[in-house]
């Protein structure tokens, strides 16, 4: 499915931090009345909400990629690359034409993006667009579709262009439009982003509260980030810290509490306040 259309656009991280925290308190029915603060960095978990001086909930936050980012083809890395190069080809096609359009780009799931041929790709990505406009003045309603045959020799790369006349509107952003499936959540991944949590945990950076809840976010506008949410685990999750974890998914309004496990792990204190 493609998602650029009605996608928002680009928030602060701490913007980004309040959307995830929100809703998710909007949809989970056991997220404990309070009023939910932002934490000290480094101090103090992502959020914290304190009902007396004896009781306090801390909610730490982490983002759930499809891969580690060490992958320079991988879709994490590959999702930056394709940003700066479609703002590259911007910039080129701006550079050396008074019109202006909206333009959406859509890459292969693997795009090959490298730093050394990323210029190569963001000129090719501008000349077309020229090409293109050029041979449809003026550009109708429905707009112009730049199909692979057009995209020859890097179809590899590109999958589709449109381009529209938005003058009215005067919106003439060029953004990503990707088309693609949904992978499994990337477990490995998973266990990676607990782990870490947990070792900060340990440190002490996350302040001293009564409870702390991990939610491991999954950004459904993120082409990075968008897993599906499985039914159940492959391997049971064990934490070493963290008094609740839950993989939340926006938009889709999806979640799954990993721990405790869904069989019951046995109360710890305070566990009456936070079920």
């Amino acid at each position: 499915m493609s998602k650029s259309s009605e996608k928002p656009p680009p928030l602060s991280n701490e913007a980004l931090e309040w959307r995830y925290i929100e809703g998710f308190r909007a949809i989970y029915p056991l997220f404990p009345p309070g009023i939910l603060k932002k934490g000290i960095p480094g101090q103090e978990p992502d959020f914290f909400i304190r009902f007396d001086k004896n009781t306090s909930l801390g909610i730490e936050l982490a983002q759930l990629y499809r891969d580690d980012g060490n992958d320079l083809l991988g879709v994490a890395r590959q999702s930056i690359f394709q940003l700066q190069l479609v703002d590259m080809a911007r910039s080129l096609f701006e550079a050396n034409s008074s019109n202006r359009y909206r333009v959406f780009v859509s890459f292969k799931e693997r795009s090959g993006i490298t730093r050394l041929n990323q210029p190569g790709l963001a000129q090719f990505l501008a000349l077309t667009v020229r090409a293109a406009v050029a041979n449809h003045s003026p550009i109708v309603k429905d707009g112009i579709q730049i199909g692979l045959s057009l995209l020859h020799p890097f179809e590899n790369t590109f999958s589709l262009v449109q381009i529209y006349d938005r003058s009215n509107s005067y919106d003439f952003r060029w953004t990503i439009s990707n088309y693609s499936s949904v992978d499994p959540l990337n477990e490995k991944i998973l266990f990676s982003r607990i782990s870490d949590k947990e070792e900060k945990l340990a440190k002490g950076l996350y302040g001293h509260m009564t409870q702390n809840w991990l939610l491991l976010c999954m950004d459904f506008w993120n082409h990075a980030m968008d897993q599906k949410i499985p039914d159940a685990l492959t391997a049971p999750v064990h934490s070493n810290g963290f008094d609740k974890i839950v993989i939340f998914k926006t938009i889709a309004n999806d979640y799954q509490v990993i721990y405790p496990s869904p069989t019951g792990i046995p109360p710890g204190p305070q566990s009456q306040l936070f079920q």
